[in-house]
């Protein structure tokens, strides 16, 4: 079960991702997240914590995928 969850994770970061790519953080809102991930404002909240925190996230995710080490404080 552990696994699925990982990968809808991996997936949830990975649209995320495109999203802040297409549109630039500061013009990215919580509705074209919300649209692209598929996930509820809510569960982005409660999985996330937020705008800022998911955009680290992603920002890992894709330095992760690309072989690099990279973390933030979020």
């Amino acid at each position: 079960m552990a696994r699925q969850i990982k990968h809808s994770i991996d997936n949830v970061l990975e649209k995320a991702m495109l999203t802040f790519w297409r549109h630039g953080y500061q013009t990215t809102s919580l509705e074209p997240l919300i649209a692209e991930t598929g996930l509820g404002k809510s569960s982005l909240y409660n999985l996330f914590g937020g705008k800022r925190a998911l955009h680290a996230q992603s920002l890992v995710f894709y330095s992760n995928r690309e072989g690099y080490s990279c973390s933030f404080d979020t």
